[in-house]
């Protein structure tokens, strides 16, 4: 009966992965661009990363993106245990309570492209930093991308520093404020365009 019901599990699990997919109508993706992916999540946590976003913008988690024959690659960091680095499409992006999922677009030089090209094919491993800390080698999400856009010629962001004054983030982080980089922080590049939203 157990395995009965594992198997169903998996079934649902598999209906539910493959009608999120279907739910996407995505345009072409060009070349030339830089992609930012964001998804939004419903839970508590996430709601406390947004209150940490630059615009209020609804967003939990962020990826960076090239595009080869119109389809886009992300590559991301994720909150686990081991390796935090992954690829994905993205439908694969998408969570079952992730009620939003918004793209944005920025125009680069082929130059640009082929150094971020080369280091994101060079890129295979990370740990996830549970300390938030730009002073180490772990990595968060927005992190991650933010590495990987500094790279471009004409496009940075200073770190933004957050006084903390809630008493359980503080003794979270162990201190009481953080500079970090938000996971809308590339709002802020003049070129930047919404590309593609949906909810769920």
């Amino acid at each position: 009966m157990r395995k009965l019901i594992f198997i169903l599990s998996l079934i649902l699990t598999a209906i539910h992965s493959l009608a999120q997919q279907q739910k996407l109508s995505l345009p072409p993706f060009k070349s030339q661009h830089i992609y930012f992916v964001c998804r939004a999540q419903s839970e508590k946590i996430s709601q406390t990363i947004i209150d940490f976003n630059l615009y209020n913008s609804p967003f939990s988690h962020v990826a960076i993106g090239l595009a080869k024959n119109d389809e886009l690659t992300l590559y991301h960091i994720e909150d686990r245990q081991g390796n935090a680095f992954t690829k994905s499409t993205p439908e694969q992006f998408i969570l079952p309570h992730s009620p939003i999922l918004t793209i944005y677009k920025l125009p680069i030089s082929a130059n640009e492209e082929e150094r971020i090209s080369a280091f994101l094919t060079g890129f295979s491993h990370a740990s996830f930093d549970y300390e938030f800390s730009l002073s180490n080698n772990l990595l968060y999400c927005s992190e991650f991308c933010w590495l990987v856009s500094e790279k471009l010629n004409d496009y940075h962001f200073q770190p933004t520093l957050k006084i903390i004054s809630d008493p359980f983030l503080q003794s979270f982080l162990g201190r009481s404020e953080l500079s970090y980089i938000p996971i809308d922080y590339f709002l802020k590049f003049k070129g930047i365009t919404k590309f593609y939203s949906q909810s769920f």
